[in-house]
């Protein structure tokens, strides 16, 4: 599994980000912590998530500091909480 999340993982960073329309809305981060956007479907999450990853990268993070997983990617099914845990040893 740990193969797959590695070819997962560069993928997006070989990949660019998709053209985005901006929206006006911001994401209250605190300093240390995960931000997770939870929402119903097809509100467009996923898109606010490529917003602020684009402000990341013009703000000159690196792509390869950004970490994104799709888990709706088929190749992870079946995916269990145990192969989650082999992404921090990337």
């Amino acid at each position: 599994m740990n193969t797959l999340f590695e070819q997962l993982i560069t993928d997006f960073h070989e990949r660019s980000l998709p053209e985005l329309t901006l929206r006006s809305v911001d994401l209250p981060a605190l300093m240390g912590k995960i931000d997770a956007i939870i929402g119903m479907r097809r509100t467009g999450k996923t898109w606010f998530l490529f917003q602020i990853m684009r402000q990341y990268l013009d703000q000159g993070i690196a792509k390869e500091s950004i970490l994104y997983i799709n888990f709706d990617d088929e190749r992870l099914f079946p995916l269990t909480a145990q192969d989650l845990g082999g992404i921090w040893d990337l």
